[in-house]
């Protein structure tokens, strides 16, 4: 099992600083990548993926709750997603936010512990994807 403690050096750094290090990449590259889609004529739609590590964003099935929220990288992936919520400062044309689109879904969504969408919460999120390309183009 390998371990991102071992992968990256980030003793001489915070978390605090890892996560603003890591969001500044994030928007940089997401900015980055609109630039390229305009450049070579190609459509980019930036997608904030749903977590269950963000709080609040579901209230978890039985079977969510005893199988899928319990990851070693759970604490990170929270706090780092709740940086995420507050990116007013990314202007990209085409965004969509997708962290609670779950937040009054019953049904078990999820098929892993990291994040991994089962075919259900797959088709939820096409569905969302759909809708907002249908509203928008």
């Amino acid at each position: 099992k390998v371990s991102w403690k071992k992968l990256f050096k980030i003793e001489d750094k915070s978390l605090e600083e890892s996560l603003k290090t890591s969001f500044e990449i994030w928007k940089k590259s997401s900015s980055e990548i609109e630039n390229l889609s305009k450049f070579k004529n190609f459509f980019y739609l930036h997608v904030v993926a749903p977590s269950q590590h963000v709080k609040g964003s579901k209230n978890f099935s039985d079977e969510e709750k005893k199988d899928y929220l319990e990851y070693e990288y759970g604490p990170i992936l929270s706090e780092y997603y709740e940086k995420l919520i507050n990116f007013k400062n990314l202007s990209l044309k085409n965004f969509l936010d997708l962290k609670y689109i779950f937040k009054n879904e019953k049904k078990t969504v999820y098929r892993d512990a990291c994040c991994r969408l089962n075919d259900y919460g797959l088709n939820l999120v096409s569905e969302k994807i759909a809708k907002y390309l249908k509203n928008n183009y």
